[in-house]
């Protein structure tokens, strides 16, 4: 005798059986996103490619004898010892701008006696030449340290160290 029990279909799929598939291609789905989107939950994005730009920067009340730091060829590196820039030839050297007071309260602008060699200070403008690329919200030096016009930051040579002022970033060509 046959057995009666038992006689409905096997393999039609039934409601559970579709929702624990859906479950499984949902987490399968998820481990694929996070092995691309990584831990941080930040897409990677494609980095631009780095051109060569001109950063004109000024260094002001410095102590004269520092022209001699800023020669052309001379790399400039960041705090954290990455290299930032090449000083190019363009580098001048002028007595430094001095804002006092007279008498009567008003600001009088003199200048340092910066050809004495006696601790006088000057102003030392050049241009830099350095990899990098423009983003929505500014310049990334070698894709990662942002500057801006107006932007300080601390420098190193292999001389000394100074705080300069950008004042302009330029594609190398213009």
């Amino acid at each position: 005798m046959k057995d009666k029990g038992n006689t409905g279909k096997r393999g039609a799929l039934t409601p559970l059986d579709v929702f624990m598939i859906l479950i499984c291609v949902i987490c399968v789905a998820g481990v694929a996103v996070r092995a691309i989107v990584g831990r941080d939950a930040s897409v990677p994005a494609p980095k631009p490619e780095q051109t060569e730009y001109a950063v004109s920067f000024e260094l002001t009340g410095a102590r004269a004898d520092a022209t001699g730091y800023f020669t052309a060829g001379e790399v400039l590196y960041t705090e954290d010892g990455e290299v930032f820039g090449t000083v190019r030839d363009q580098v001048s050297v002028t007595p430094a701008k001095i804002f006092s007071e007279d008498e009567d309260g008003r600001l009088v602008l003199s200048y340092s006696g910066a050809d004495n060699g006696d601790g006088s200070l000057v102003d030392i403008k050049g241009t830099l030449t350095l990899e990098g690329f423009e983003t929505d919200y500014g310049f990334l030096v070698g894709g990662k340290l942002y500057i801006a016009p107006n932007y300080e930051l601390t420098l190193h040579t292999s001389k000394t160290t100074a705080n300069v002022r950008i004042t302009g970033i330029n594609p190398a060509g213009e």
